[in-house]
């Protein structure tokens, strides 16, 4: 009877193991075989319903025991076969435990060689029907109903050799840029993770540019911190967008960016806090239209120690630096000087009036800057306006100052200046046929600048300079060479119409005082060309002192003047 017993058990026993055995083979054959085919035949046409284009995908793979799952080169073409974007392949690896408890737990997400093909005409760009309208009533209710992002965990991204193209075709002859090769990593990005997750990115481009950052994002309150830089940008590249606005051609030029971000700067304001910030421009030069003459050559410009605070709504510069530059900005022959219709607008507007818009109160912003610096900066200036074309140049301006503020609810926009220098070396006036030098002066030095704006009062401690030389000459036609090489708007100015009422003036006028004013060993050389017998004459050295210069009305000056006319002569 015990014998007989046991074979019914036994028997249980088999079948239990036969049934796991097959259950476990069915579930590997449908996990190795019959998962992959799934998803190779269904996802193309879900992707395809949703995207509304052509989805291929050229393999898959699904390991059931340890839930990896690969996809091999999928791709999204446009109707005409162009393709929109592609992945060389896709990989997951996922936790089974977590599934348990509803949260959905990935070891490692795997993205490599995706592409991306931006395209942007002028009705639009070639991925703007895939993004569907903003229904906010519907969303209001579907966030109430499902409290959020469901819960998930990454716990390692990485994406690798992704490329982007982007094609703008409304930029003037159009516009292409290409990023890559682009590289992500993130780790522990969560739904629900209280701790941020970790992100490092890298971006690429084929003019040499590079992109990258550094830092945390946490997605349950949507705030970060990190480090974004930009390194060697060439400006050229972006000619289609800037030839639409100006006529200059700007011939090289990269820039530069790096900074640490705190987003947001407090809750509910949608502004970043912005620490340790620089911008650099390096090897700009721009010439004219037709490229032949350098109107502009910037060796480097640097702005350092940036910070913007959104909550104080104050923007802090450390430093502005400017060294070794050239700028030239001729006049032509009907007053308008090319440096700066170079870059006009030249855009043509309509022809219609624009209505007014209705003026609002900007909010008020305060800027402060701890220091400028110019180096090193040449100024050319051909004045073709004038009744002789002459040559205005200054070899070297310096220009020093420090704590500069500048309030937006100012209503003039006038800056206060609470300490400036500047210094002006080989200043020189000359005649362009023949080079004859009309003004020749070593240097200028102003220091003490300071501007109040509140009292609107410009000061300046000191204007001194030295060994000057003034070379006049009347022709035979009794023109005086250094008024006809003033510009023709200076030299043919008109006296103001006294008929018409003055117009209203709602605040003082600045007002402009020197304290001191010393020039020295000056030689003023006189020739007249009128008479049968030239007659010269010359002064030297002429020296002159002068204190509180002011435009103020009921102040007085005082001054000393020493002329020397001769060996013995004197004034």
């Amino acid at each position: 009877m015990q014998s007989n017993g046991k074979k019914p058990l036994q028997s249980r026993r088999w079948k239990i193991v036969l049934a796991a055995a097959g259950l476990s083979m069915l579930y590997v054959v449908t996990g190795f075989l019959i998962v992959p085919r799934i998803v190779q035949t269904v996802l193309p046409e879900k992707l395809s319903a949703v995207t509304g284009r052509i989805v291929t995908l050229e393999s898959s793979a699904f390991n059931p025991f340890t839930l990896e799952i690969t996809l091999n080169k999928i791709a999204l073409l446009e109707k005409d076969q162009t393709p929109l974007a592609s992945v060389g392949r896709f990989y997951a690896n996922a936790q089974l435990l977590p599934l348990v408890v509803g949260k959905v737990v990935l070891k490692e997400v795997a993205i490599d060689a995706p592409k991306l093909s931006v395209l942007r005409t002028t009705k639009g760009f070639n991925f703007a029907d895939m993004i569907p309208a903003p229904q906010p009533d519907v969303e209001e209710a579907e966030s109430k109903t499902s409290g959020g992002l469901p819960a998930f965990l990454i716990k390692k991204v990485a994406i690798s050799s992704g490329n982007i193209t982007f094609k703008d075709q409304t930029a003037g002859k159009g516009f292409r840029l290409a990023l890559g090769p682009i590289s992500v990593a993130v780790e522990n990005l969560g739904s629900r993770e209280k701790a941020p997750a970790r992100y490092t990115f890298e971006i690429n481009t084929r003019s040499g540019a590079i992109l990258a950052g550094q830092g945390t994002a946490a997605m349950y309150d949507l705030s970060s911190t990190g480090q974004i830089s930009l390194k060697g940008l060439p400006v050229t590249q972006f000619e289609p967008y800037y030839r639409q606005f100006i006529k200059a051609n700007i011939k090289s030029g990269r820039v530069g960016f790096s900074l640490s971000y705190t987003y947001p700067a407090v809750a509910g304001n949608p502004l970043p806090m912005v620490e340790n910030a620089g911008v650099t421009l390096k090897n700009f030069v721009v010439t004219g239209p037709r490229g032949a003459v350098r109107l502009i050559n910037i060796p480097e410009f640097a702005l350092t120690g940036i910070q913007l605070n959104p909550v104080k709504q104050a923007v802090k510069v450390g430093r502005v630096r400017l060294a070794d530059t050239f700028v030239q900005a001729d006049r032509s022959e009907d007053g308008g000087i090319y440096l700066i219709e170079a870059f006009l607008p030249t855009i043509a507007g309509s022809s219609e009036p624009e209505s007014p818009a209705e003026e609002t109160a900007p909010p008020r912003w305060l800027a402060h800057l701890d220091e400028l610096e110019v180096v090193n900066l040449a100024l050319v200036l051909n004045e073709f306006s004038a009744a002789r074309p002459s040559v205005y140049s200054l070899d070297k301006v310096g220009v020093r100052a420090a704590d500069i503020e500048f309030d937006t609810a100012h209503k003039e926009g006038l800056p206060k200046i609470a300490r400036a220098g500047i210094t002006l070396e080989n200043i020189n006036v000359a005649a362009a046929d023949t080079e004859d030098a009309i003004i020749s002066i070593p240097g200028i030095e102003l220091d003490g600048i300071s501007l109040d704006p509140d009292n609107r009062l410009l000061t300046v401690e000191l204007v001194a300079t030295q060994k000057g030389t003034v070379d006049l000459q009347r022709d035979a036609a009794g023109r005086l060479n250094l008024i006809d090489s003033l510009p023709a708007v200076i030299a043919t100015k008109e006296a103001p119409d006294t008929s018409a009422p003055p117009e209203r003036v709602e605040q003082a006028p600045l007002a402009a005082r020197i304290q001191n004013v010393s020039v020295e060993e000056y030689v003023l050389a006189f020739r007249d060309l009128t008479t049968q017998t030239p007659a010269v004459l010359q002064m030297s050295p002429i020296t002159l002192k002068a204190g509180n210069i002011t435009t103020a009305p009921n102040e007085k000056a005082t001054f000393s003047v020493s002329i020397g006319a001769g060996p013995r002569a004197a004034l």
